[in-house]
């Protein structure tokens, strides 16, 4: 390695500020794309439909397992933006009607706007990643590996951190699901329209809690499995940059 490429000890602790910075970029983008991964199953009709299948209890509203698959194109479509409206006409009785009441559509609308937010998250997540790609350009400087090898390291602790809050989460979700299900609730809405009547709210007979337990337990394995390949992605990167750096 020539002198110009020696990394002296106010360049290592450059270097080691630059890594953290780069870590912290990453950790944030990962969180910022979490909700779009947790609510994924939401827009697939597909995914609903089978859940329904599961779990749904509709006898009280006299609806029959026929009639699901028409109400989760409704819900998955407009959700995802597919559908302007998630009313949907169903056999109730011999005759057609809605299927759901007024307020259940109100609460669907501030269902749909968490999909939203979602959505405008994970493009924030542009800002962290140009971030971090910035800085990776910058240590370029002390060296054609460095870059990547600090880029591995800090795409590693993030996946470590973002993989350890999830693990936190849930395993609270865990202890107490519907203290952990009523406090999201509380916390992402604003208004009292999601305490639905299990009697006499379709949506609530669609999706009572055992469906809700497994469409968290499906998402949060869908997210650590994104970490797992993201972790592996960026130990390879830190290998590539090792052997970048000795061959300078």
């Amino acid at each position: 390695m020539s002198p110009n490429r020696a990394v002296l000890p106010e360049a290592g602790r450059a270097l080691a500020r630059w890594r953290r910075l780069i870590a912290l970029a990453l950790f944030v983008s990962m969180i910022l794309l979490m909700p779009s991964l947790l609510l994924l199953d939401g827009g697939r009709a597909g995914k609903l439909l089978e859940m329904f299948n599961r779990h749904a209890r509709t006898e009280d509203s006299g609806i029959g397992a026929g009639e699901y698959p028409a109400l989760a194109e409704a819900l998955s479509g407009y959700l995802s933006g597919r559908r302007t409206d998630a009313q949907v006409m169903i056999i109730d009785g011999g005759e057609a009607a809605p299927a759901f009441k007024p307020h259940e559509v109100l609460h669907l609308k501030d269902v749909r706007s968490l999909f939203r937010l979602s959505e405008t998250l994970a493009l924030c997540a542009i800002v962290p990643t140009a971030l971090s790609a910035g800085a990776v350009f910058r240590i370029r400087r002390y060296g054609r590996g460095k870059g990547l090898v600090a880029l591995g390291k800090g795409g590693q602790a993030a996946a470590l951190a973002a993989g350890g809050l999830l693990s936190i989460i849930s395993l609270g979700t865990v202890m107490d699901f519907s203290a952990a299900f009523t406090l999201l609730h509380r916390l992402a809405f604003a208004n009292d329209l999601w305490l639905l009547d299990p009697m006499e709210d379709l949506l609530l007979q669609l999706m009572p809690e055992p469906f809700f337990a497994e469409y968290a337990f499906r998402a949060a394995l869908r997210f650590l499995a994104v970490l797992a390949i993201l972790f592996a992605a960026f130990t390879g990167l830190k290998y590539f940059g090792k052997r970048l750096a000795v061959e300078e």
